[in-house]
């Protein structure tokens, strides 16, 4: 890679980073995703919750072949002081209904699944790769360093 040059480099390739990356090459830029681990989301040891509304204007009806665990239809919120406890509960059956409200996911396998996307429009991924060092001339970054590599960029 070490003469590569890219128009854009994303480093990370967690929901965020593979969302930019996503829109860039959706635009037509030359993008390269770098991430440090084998592959996006393999470090990732845990669930979480996603908010869909982000998401579904990204990719419209993503949730009928993203890797999502389930819907959430109902929130509880709970205070502490001490060793008392107040908790609220709120449901809402229509954040079951298409668009959902938000979901469970698996964090390694939805952010495997979202930086093929990114790869589909047409970003390039580089797994395995960790980022040492910025690339910095005349006060801007121009690239990174990885290892011996460096790889140049205009963002």
């Amino acid at each position: 890679m070490a003469d590569d040059r890219f128009t854009a480099i994303v480093v990370g390739a967690g929901p965020a980073g593979a969302s930019t990356a996503l829109v860039l090459a959706r635009q037509g830029v030359d993008v390269l995703l770098v991430e440090r681990a084998e592959t996006p989301g393999s470090k990732n040891m845990f669930g979480g919750r996603m908010y869909s509304w982000a998401l579904h204007r990204l990719l419209p009806g993503f949730w009928e072949e993203a890797p999502v665990e389930r819907v959430v239809t109902r929130e509880v919120l709970t205070l502490l002081e001490g060793e008392r406890a107040l908790s609220l509960s709120f449901q809402d059956p229509a954040w079951g209904r298409q668009p959902c409200h938000s979901f469970t996911l698996l964090r390694a396998d939805f952010d495997a699944w979202l930086a093929a996307k990114a790869e589909e429009e047409g970003a390039v991924l580089a797994a395995g790769i960790r980022v040492d060092d910025l690339l910095w001339e005349e006060g801007k970054v121009a690239g990174i360093r990885a290892g011996d590599d460096e790889i140049r960029s205009e963002v």
